[in-house]
């Protein structure tokens, strides 16, 4: 007990910022897995860096399932949602900015459910249905289930969509 209290205080005197971000966020033992577990085992060449690359500088909200990143100079900015089926079965949201653009619109967007082997991968966008628009944007959620599409001339609204746990609806 006396060695265990003595390495902390080291620890602490040694680092006294403490547990990193990371250390801060990081889920229960117990927890069922998160929006950053997923975010993980997202394949490889989704990125241009892979999954593990991108938590430094992230903004992750585990509560909500949402991450934000600020892209580099191969990177666009990108957003990360989870959503879950009914079942529990994970279903992400990952929408990206256009590389090198001074807007910071989120103008395309992705899909990945869990695979047999526990990593994640991509889905088509049945789930989605989204309007036949040429010039759109989305707004992913920080909270809640609903994913806004919006002209990119006017910034009106187009659709907004609402998770049901099975797929997007029209929400009312």
């Amino acid at each position: 007990m006396k060695v265990r209290l003595l390495l902390v205080l080291c620890l602490h005197f040694l680092y006294p910022g403490g547990a990193t971000s990371a250390e801060k966020s990081a889920p229960p033992p117990d927890a069922k897995p998160g929006i950053v577990e997923y975010f993980l085992r997202l394949p490889k060449d989704t990125l241009e860096a892979p999954p593990k690359a991108w938590l430094t500088d992230a903004g992750i909200d585990r509560a909500n399932g949402f991450i934000a990143v600020a892209g580099d100079g191969a990177q666009p900015s990108f957003q990360v949602v989870l959503f879950r089926f009914r079942d529990g079965t994970p279903l992400l949201a990952l929408g990206e900015e256009q590389l090198e653009s001074e807007s910071s619109r989120l103008i395309y967007l992705r899909f990945f459910t869990q695979a047999w082997d526990g990593n994640m991968r991509e889905v088509k966008r049945s789930e989605f249905p989204e309007k036949a628009a040429q010039h759109h944007y989305f707004e992913l959620p920080h909270h809640g289930r609903t994913i806004v599409v919006r002209d990119e001339r006017s910034g009106r609204v187009l659709q907004r969509l609402t998770w049901d746990g099975s797929k997007f609806q029209p929400a009312q």
